[in-house]
Parts: C-alpha cells; structure tokens; sequence
C-alpha cells in the first residue's frame, strides 16, 4: 500500500478509471458474441426447424386432402363429378410425395433423415391403399371400395402408430 501513497493523484485516480474501462469493454465483448450466437440460433430456427415444421403440416394436409377426394370417389356415382375427385386425389398425392422428398432432403441427421424415409414409406403404402379403394370406386364397386377402406382403417385408424398423421402428432414435429 505503500506504492500507492507514493503515485501521483492522477495516477491514484487513472488505475479505478482503467479498471472500468476494462470491465466494460469485456462486458461489451460478451455482449457481442452472445448477441451474434443469439442471431445464428434465431436464424437457424428460421430457415430450418419453422421450414421443417411447415412442411410437416403441409403434407398433412395434403394426406388428409387425398383422403376426402379418395372418400367423394367412393360415394360418388356420377362419372363427371368422379373424375374431378380424382384429379383433385392426384393433386394432393404428389405433392405430399414432393414435399416429403424436401423434407428427406431437409434432414441434418441420419436418425432424422431415417425418421423421414420411413413416414414416407408410411404414406406411400397408405396411397397405394387409397389407390385400391378408387380403383373400386371407379368400377362403381362401392361395396369392395368400403370394405378396402375399412381394411386401412384398422391398419392406419385412429390410435395406430403406423398412421401417417401419427408422425405429426408430437409438438407438430416428425417423431
């Protein structure tokens, strides 16, 4: 302490002085860096996981909309009316099939990439189902067209772990 009482009052009043400015600037230093790694979180939650999770609903609706056009078919009898439906079928398959083929695409994990080849597997087989139903429809075979239905209802019903909508379910992220 004896130092001190030796330095000028200047020098007394310079050392508390760069003492702040050094804490300061630190501060200002982590601010930066935790403001930066904030931004890339942020933007990473932008451009992936919100992209990610918009897709999912996406082909939801897409599979609930092949759904309805494949359920119009069945009870449909008109032939003008019919092939409305299943243009409208059609539509909806692909581009539940597209957008599953950018959600594989989106995958940043082999487990996550798995996950999405398999759902698409999921919706694949439960097309080609549908694609049996319509087929009956078509033929005005309404009797074998429910009865197919209720065949995919009991393997993708309600409660089903194998239902494409059950993948979508958790927090409206792919399981």
């Amino acid at each position: 302490m004896r130092v001190l009482n030796n330095l000028k009052l200047i020098t007394k009043l310079a050392i508390p002085v760069t003492l702040m400015v050094a804490i300061t600037i630190g501060l200002i230093i982590f601010a930066k860096i935790s403001l930066d790694t904030l931004a890339h979180e942020t933007q990473q939650i932008v451009d992936v996981d919100a992209t990610r999770r918009s897709m999912a609903l996406d082909i939801k609706a897409h599979v609930n909309e092949a759904s309805i056009q494949e359920k119009n078919l069945i009870i449909e009898t008109r032939f003008q009316e019919m092939a409305v439906y299943q243009k409208a079928f059609a539509e909806a398959k692909e581009e539940a099939l597209k957008d599953l083929d950018s959600l594989i695409a989106l995958a940043d994990t082999p487990e996550r990439r798995k996950t999405n080849e398999q759902l698409k597997r999921t919706v694949e087989d439960y097309f080609a189902i549908m694609g049996k139903s319509i087929a009956h429809a078509l033929l005005n075979e309404s009797e074998e067209a429910f009865k197919v239905g209720i065949a995919r209802i009991s393997v993708y019903g309600p409660g089903s772990s194998s239902q494409p909508e059950a993948a979508f379910e958790e927090n409206g992220e792919l399981r």
